[in-house]
């Protein structure tokens, strides 16, 4: 016999806050300009301003890097 349990009112999965639903998919994602890598804006390690643009860097090596010459990566970026 099989039967259904309904989940309890207070069931969620642990790591979503009350009210929210929190697809990563959904999530704004950025272009580390250096590494090239793709990554949710928010789990950026570190940013810099260039051109009044923000850019986002997944780590303190690629920021680095970044700020050594800032236009080269921009340029890279862009396919120039």
């Amino acid at each position: 016999m099989n039967r259904r349990i309904a989940p309890s009112a207070g069931h969620r999965s642990p790591d979503v806050p009350d009210g929210t639903h929190h697809h990563a998919s959904a999530r704004p994602r950025v272009v580390d300009p250096v590494c090239r890598m793709t990554f949710p804006f928010d789990l950026a390690v570190a940013t810099a301003t260039h051109a009044g643009r923000t850019v986002y860097f997944c780590s303190a090596v690629c920021q680095e890097r970044f700020a050594e010459d800032p236009a080269y990566f921009v340029r890279l970026a862009s396919g120039d």
